[in-house]
């Protein structure tokens, strides 16, 4: 990276760094005040377009040093390809019924179970098994394969 492009992020940084402990003094100093509930929702949203921020910035250079290299970039390629192939399996696996379990009925009824929220759920819970398995069947081979050698 150039020395020009080092010194801009510098001071990006700084100017970043010198807002959150601004943002953050402000709402000590008004701690109990009417003006807090105000500068926690400032302080909430400072913290959103930071995390913003550091997943373009994460994503970004991921994908800058994937294509450096056509071996790199085939190896992640594939590795996304493996981790979509599991999230469609995992959906088509899943179901969009509500379980029943106590406590179901009352969150049917507040609206925060509905068939989609299931389905979701139902989704994300086999991919964690379909993953699980892959490192207990990853752990086993590795060590069968160090007793092959």
């Amino acid at each position: 990276m150039s020395r020009k492009a080092t010194r801009i992020l510098t001071i990006i940084l700084w100017v970043m760094l010198a807002l959150s402990a601004l943002f953050i003094g402000l709402l000590f100093d008004k701690i109990d005040t009417p003006q807090m509930d105000s500068l926690i929702n400032l302080n909430l949203r400072w913290a959103y377009v930071l995390f913003g921020i550091a997943a373009v910035v994460a994503v970004g250079f991921a994908i800058y040093e994937m294509f450096q290299s056509g071996e790199r970039a085939k190896k992640s390629l594939m590795a996304i390809g493996a981790v979509v192939v599991i999230f469609i399996i995992a959906r088509l696996l899943s179901s969009s019924e509500i379980p029943t379990f106590y406590g179901a009925q009352a969150m049917v009824n507040k609206g925060t179970l509905t068939p989609e929220i299931a389905l979701f759920t139902d989704t994300l819970l086999y991919a964690t098994y379909i993953l699980f398995g892959g490192a207990i069947l990853s752990v086993i081979y590795s060590g069968l394969s160090k007793s092959w050698k």
